[in-house]
């Protein structure tokens, strides 16, 4: 009995008692916070995409509008492809050249690997993304072709009709 009502029990229970009260409120507050930063967060991401599409769509047709866009898109992109594959023929050499001049990284080949690749990837998203873009540019004229030649033939129906 005497244990039951000693100082150290009650100093315990009522210390956990407003510990748990402390962080049921903080842990409420907390995910309040959390669900008001994920909702913004999502309305922030919807922005920033609806933007990169509208910027990606005007870069489309000012290059519909201007051959000379389209050509020079073109032309990086050949660039960004050639590059990326002079770097993919030149890793051996460069892999190699490296191990022999600095033959203490023999022991991290995984990791001067991963660095001598670097080149490769720093050719191959920009000409994938090129590519994609020229992908887009190409499916944006033959839609608007599409779209002109039943034009006309709507046109051309409505003449023979009246």
């Amino acid at each position: 009995m005497e244990s039951l009502l000693s100082q150290d029990i009650w100093v315990a229970a009522i210390l956990g008692s407003i510990v748990t009260a402390t962080l049921n409120s903080i842990y409420r507050r907390l995910s309040a916070i959390m669900v008001l930063a994920k909702h913004h967060s999502r309305q922030r991401i919807r922005v920033w995409y609806y933007k990169r599409v509208k910027r990606k769509l005007l870069r489309i047709q000012e290059a519909h509008c201007d051959p000379l866009v389209a050509q020079r898109e073109l032309s990086r992109c050949a660039t960004y492809h050639a590059l990326f594959l002079a770097s993919i023929a030149l890793f051996p050499c460069v892999l190699i050249s490296v191990l022999v001049a600095f033959p203490e990284v023999k022991a991290a080949i995984t990791e001067t690997m991963a660095i001598c690749s670097i080149p490769i990837f720093a050719f191959e998203i920009p000409w994938v993304v090129k590519s994609r873009f020229l992908d887009d540019l190409t499916k944006y004229r033959k839609r608007k072709r599409e779209r002109q030649t039943r034009g006309q033939q709507n046109d051309s129906m409505a003449a023979v009709a009246a």
